[in-house]
């Protein structure tokens, strides 16, 4: 019986740390690139508005980005920023191979969100930061 009561005693103990401790947060696996914002512009687009109304084809990556990114500036949605890293613009125009290293980030414009898109060893690696770099 004592064994259980322990037992009991280290379970509650262990809930208790896991309920009380702050949240935490994946940190991105792309690192933020210096001088991102005089890279060149590729592409201006809109993260689309919560309330968008998709046609009834409209492809199942196109249906889930929108649904995926419908909560930035509180689901109405924002200008987007294609930049890319200028080293790397020919291998962007033609789909790849990347070389290693920052490859492309996207900006939206209203929240100041940067995701950035790296390679490293053919595999592409993502992360988000504000605009100062803080993941």
């Amino acid at each position: 019986m004592q064994a259980f009561i322990r037992l009991v005693a280290v379970f509650a103990g262990a809930l208790a740390l896991f309920t009380t401790t702050n949240l935490v947060y994946a940190e991105s696996d792309a690192s933020f690139p210096e001088g991102w914002d005089q890279w060149p512009i590729v592409k201006e687009s809109v993260n689309l508005p919560a309330d968008t109304v998709l046609p009834p084809d409209t492809s199942l990556f196109i249906q889930e980005s929108v649904r995926a990114y419908a909560w930035i500036n509180n689901g109405q949605g924002s200008p987007l920023t294609i930049r890319v890293n200028p080293e790397k613009l020919e291998q962007y125009q033609t789909h790849g191979p990347y070389t290693d290293g920052p490859t492309v980030v996207a900006v939206s414009e209203v929240q100041g969100i940067v995701w950035v898109t790296e390679h490293i060893d053919g595999l592409a690696l993502y992360g988000s930061y504000d605009r100062e770099g803080k993941d």
